[in-house]
């Protein structure tokens, strides 16, 4: 067995190398007659269950892709998202919202369920031998089960990370780079007295979208 989920009593299970997710009435772990057959998938490792669009997601290793299976009609699936990692793919979490994967070594991403949108990458701390599993927090932050700690490469962990921080990084990097250019191309004009007009084009408030 690679993984559970669980919709209104409903159990699903997903093994290794089979096609075939199975169902359980969860109170009593008693199978239901109708097992879910999802045709080119091949080797699940691990599943979660949306209880909003009341979807499976079902995370598929060779080759590494995501397939979503609706449970009120369970011969509507497809492949829906295609994973472009550096490392191997080990574990998922789910919010109404976003779907989180972990990848090897050290590094979590992050999608919006809604237009399969990469959110944001998270790389961990390079003392993070290997991570487990992560899930995220009403309060948009990780919490992030690991191997390998600052103090020790042998011990296991749990740690909060701030979902947040990479865009201010790499936002704040960006608008940078941009006003500088402004002010190059100003000087190179000579049209000085408007480098202080700069700084408040982007200062003043507005719509982003990212």
């Amino acid at each position: 067995m690679r993984g559970v989920a669980l919709i209104n009593n409903v159990m699903y299970v997903v093994c290794r190398g089979s096609s075939i997710i199975r169902t359980y009435i969860a109170d009593k772990l008693s199978p239901i007659s109708k097992d879910i057959h999802v045709e080119g998938m091949t080797d699940p490792w691990d599943i979660v269950a949306c209880r909003h669009d009341r979807h499976l997601y079902v995370l598929d290793r060779r080759p590494e892709w995501i397939w979503r299976v609706s449970t009120q009609n369970p011969s509507q699936y497809e492949q829906w998202l295609t994973l472009q990692t550096t490392g191997g793919i080990t574990r998922m979490s789910l919010t109404s919202r976003h779907l989180l994967v972990t990848s090897s070594p050290r590094t979590l991403h992050q999608y919006n369920i809604t237009d399969r949108r990469l959110l944001c990458e998270v790389p961990l701390p390079q003392f993070v031998r290997k991570l487990l599993h992560a899930v995220e927090t009403a309060r948009e932050t990780f919490i992030v089960g690991h191997y390998g700690t600052e103090h020790s490469e042998r011990q296991h962990a749990v740690s909060k990370h701030y979902s947040l921080s990479p865009y201010v990084v790499s936002i704040t990097s960006q608008l940078a780079i941009l006003i500088l250019i402004l002010i190059v191309m100003i000087m190179r004009d000579g049209e000085n007295d408007n480098i202080d007009n700069i700084t408040d084009i982007f200062l003043q408030p507005r719509n982003c979208a990212f």
